[in-house]
This record gives C-alpha cells, structure tokens and sequence, in this order.
C-alpha cells in the first residue's frame, strides 16, 4: 500500500511514514546509504 494511501488512513504525515519504513527495511536488510 502506498505511504500516501497509509497516510490518510492513519493521519499520520508522509514523512513520518517514511522514516518508519525506512528504519523497518534497515533492520531487515541493514544500513545503506
């Protein structure tokens, strides 16, 4: 699902979404840059 469609539904901002997810893929697949 589409962090925009994520968004509306929670109320949440996008970004925050992002940062969210970003660090979910950094625990899973590790640090990247």
């Amino acid at each position: 699902m589409p962090i925009s469609h994520v968004s509306q539904l929670t109320g949440l901002h996008w970004h925050t979404l992002k940062t969210l997810d970003k660090r979910r893929l950094q625990a899973e697949v590790g640090t990247f840059d």
